[in-house]
């Protein structure tokens, strides 16, 4: 019996030594809420985490009603093979991934045998994903409960984050790595005074410190700015020097009497900071200045004491580095000149007014505003908690504000002596914010109609709309056409609108389905815009749908029927199973509605890739007359002489009248093994109506497909070590149990003859 287990283990470790190999396959990245088009920008990264190459070909990834194949070859020639420790993208056949993404050369390019990947695509809510090998062994899996646009969900050793998208670079760095090289530095500039009254007295102190983490290898840039934004000098304090918990240096330059801004930035660490926002820190100072006496500040700060506080935008959307600003209202009847005057926050952090961050002057008119821009002291004006913003002449307190939190897009506001939230109004009266807060989404008409306001299938139509963007945080907005169900006909027409109440005037085009199955009837449709975020429609548009644009169809989805369906075409019954050296029958049904004869050639064949497995392509070719207003059902006979059991296509070929491009009919058919006990054939039958009920395709011949590369099943170029160890665990297996077997039987005799 000890012999018995020590042989199922063997078989025990064979088998999970050949699915680990398997296992090193992993989904890294997710893409299923893109800012473009959903339907062609969708993708799942996998990553080869493993030591050897694997073949992917023919593996499964899907969801829990719907699994699509992964293929190779359509984009740029790429393979499924994926080297070990490299990176494959899933993408669907139509994709603009890699035009509208960065990612890198060497990603393994792969595709999927549909126009999305799962059931309809991959949701923006609950979902959940698998991956499976070719024989349906799980190999790994990723759900997730929401999707925030623009954004992936990306691995990070066992964990999953949503990240800006990174197809085919990010890698899989462990949670331990990242948290033991996290850090946070601080860069400062510290001096006695803004004031000086000759450049004798210039100095100050820039200080770079650690408040999280370990020593790091630092690098910093220092700039002496004057007004208008030019150089006068560049400093480098420290250039990768290690530093383990705080270096400073002090200077003391010869200057011009001007206004000069300090800046300085930390450009580089060894280690991920996990504050971005105190690696810069800027100050301005005035040389030059003369102190004024007691009485005369008394003076100055009676004349400003006219100057209020009226508005703050502490967070703008997009960058608030270069978009926060603060209003000041000059109540009195003379003009006034800011310069010098500063301001402060409740972190004792200084701004001096100067040329550089007003608009045009630092000259405020009687009865005006004058804007005060605060890019230069990142986080000046606080997003959350409790802010207070003082301003000051000298040490004198003219005004202050306080506030607590805000709204991305919306200003604090004065009003009738109330503070508010709501819509920017820089420069001018603050307005009554309970009106202009509700988005407006207005359809104004449809170009490119033709008479009767009708569209055609396959049609590129532009849609003028005009969007006033209230207080919505939301920033995709998406056009589609919809049928009376309420089923969509078109792609998804997407565009973003990030800066609130703003009036948006936009032409944009919609793709409506080319409609080559004919599964849409002509009629009344609707176009419809809303946010792209749970699709509420907020405008709709009517009009008509009638016929299909030209050569949409052409070699790729042509209609079933010809334009007023005078010929029909309709697959009647094919099998879904055969079996090699037995003739098969494949029926379908002509119907010439036209008042004039046709001529057609018709035939079949059994292939896979670029090969046919049934002889000659046009071995079983049939020339046909139909009469006018007549139909005939025509029996197509194949056989399949030698061929592997497996997953094949039947293709029945169509020319009508001569015609240079053909039309293709394609099913799936399975070659099962003949030693086998034979399954009954399972067929697919439709009525004998007057509408074909079979998709029907259109596509170039064999010989015309340039843009696509080949397949080359069943001819075999690579592969992989583990597609090899999967082929050989068959025989392993037979080989342990017949070595088993043996043992046990010869147990069974030395037992028979201890017992005589």
């Amino acid at each position: 019996m000890k012999l018995f287990g020590r042989i199922l283990f063997l078989v025990l470790f064979i088998f999970l030594l050949t699915n680990h190999v398997y296992a090193q396959i992993l989904i890294t990245e997710v893409m299923a809420n893109p800012l473009e088009d959903e339907n062609l920008n969708e993708y799942i990264e996998i990553y080869n985490n493993g030591t050897q190459n694997i073949n992917v070909s023919d593996w499964f990834i899907g969801d829990n009603t719907d699994n699509d194949t992964i293929e190779g070859g359509l984009y740029k020639g790429s393979g499924t093979i994926i080297p070990s420790k490299s990176y494959a993208l899933i993408t669907d056949d139509m994709t603009r991934v890699y035009n509208n993404f960065n990612t890198s050369s060497d990603t393994i390019r792969l595709y999927i045998d549909d126009s999305s990947i799962g059931s309809y695509g991959l949701s923006n809510t609950a979902y959940y994903i698998y991956l499976r090998n070719s024989t349906g062994n799980l190999i790994d899996s990723f759900n997730y409960s929401s999707t925030t646009e623009g954004l992936s969900w990306t691995r990070v050793g066992n964990n999953w984050i949503e990240e800006q998208p990174t197809p085919g670079n990010n890698g899989t760095i462990s949670a331990e790595t990242i948290e033991n090289n996290l850090c946070n530095w601080q860069i400062k500039i510290t001096s006695d005074k803004s004031f000086y009254e000759n450049n004798s007295e210039v100095e100050w102190e820039v200080e770079a410190y650690k408040l999280e983490g370990t020593k790091a290898n630092i690098s910093v840039t220092g700039y002496i700015k004057k007004t208008n934004g030019d150089i006068t000098k560049e400093y480098h304090p420290w250039t990768n020097t290690t530093i383990t918990s705080k270096r400073t240096r002090t200077y003391s330059p010869n200057l011009e009497n001007n206004i000069y801004l300090l800046e300085y930035n930390i450009t580089h660490l060894s280690c991920n900071d996990t504050d971005l926002s105190n690696n810069y820190f800027s100050k301005l100072i005035v040389i030059g200045s003369q102190q004024s006496s007691p009485e005369q500040d008394i003076i100055q700060n009676t004349t400003y004491s006219v100057l209020k506080i009226t508005e703050l935008l502490p967070n703008p959307e997009g960058d608030d580095t270069k978009s926060e600003w603060l209003e000041l209202y000059n109540s009195g009847n003379i003009n006034l000149d800011l310069k010098g005057l500063k301001l402060k926050d409740n972190s004792n952090r200084n701004i001096i007014i100067s040329d550089v961050n007003t608009e045009g002057s630092t000259i405020i008119n009687s009865n005006s505003y004058k804007i005060i821009h605060t890019g230069s002291i990142f986080g000046f004006l606080n997003n959350e908690g409790l802010e207070e913003i003082s301003l000051y002449y000298e040490n004198s307190l003219i005004t202050k504000v306080s506030y607590s939190d805000s709204k991305e897009g919306d200003s604090w506001s004065l009003l009738e002596d109330n503070w508010q939230l709501g819509i920017p109004s820089p420069n001018s009266e603050n307005i009554n914010n309970n009106s202009g807060k509700i988005s407006i989404f207005t359809i104004e008409k449809i170009y490119d109609l033709g008479r009767y306001n009708m569209s055609k299938f396959g049609q590129t139509i532009r849609a003028k709309v005009n969007i006033w963007k209230g207080d919505d945080t939301k920033n995709s907005i998406s056009l589609w056409v919809e049928d009376k169900k309420g089923h969509r006909v078109s792609k998804h027409s997407k565009t973003s609108i990030f800066t609130k109440y703003i009036n948006y005037d936009l032409a944009l085009p919609i793709q409506i389905y080319p409609n080559c199955n004919e599964n849409y009837e002509d009629g009344n449709y609707t176009l419809n815009i809303g946010w792209t975020s749970g699709y509420e429609i907020k405008d709709s548009y009517k009009f008509n749908i009638k016929g299909i644009s030209n050569d949409v169809c052409v070699g790729e989805n042509r209609p079933k029927q010809e334009s007023a369906k005078r010929f029909i075409y309709a697959l009647l019954s094919s099998p879904k199973e055969i079996e090699p050296n037995k003739k098969f029958e494949t029926k379908v049904k002509l119907t010439n509605n036209d008042n004039k004869m046709h001529k057609i050639e018709i035939w079949s064949y059994v292939y896979r890739g670029s090969k046919s497995y049934s002889g000659e392509r046009e071995e079983n070719k049939k020339l046909l007359t139909i009469p006018k207003n007549n139909e005939i059902i025509e029996t197509l006979k194949n056989e399949v002489k030698a061929a592997k059991p497996g997953d094949y296509k039947l293709r029945i070929m169509i020319i009508k009248d001569n015609q240079k491009t053909p039309y293709i009919l394609t099913e799936d058919i399975s070659i099962i093994d003949s030693s086998k006990e034979t399954t009954e054939n399972k067929t697919l039958s439709t009525k004998l109506t007057g509408k074909a009920t079979s998709p029907i395709t259109e596509e170039p011949l064999e010989s015309e497909r340039t843009s696509l590369q080949p397949r080359t099943q069943p001819g075999l170029i690579y592969e992989s070590t583990s597609s090899k160890s999967n082929k050989l665990i068959p025989y392993i297996v037979i080989f342990t149990s017949i070595i088993l077997n043996a043992i046990l039987i010869k147990q069974i005799h030395l037992n028979k003859n201890k017992s005589f």
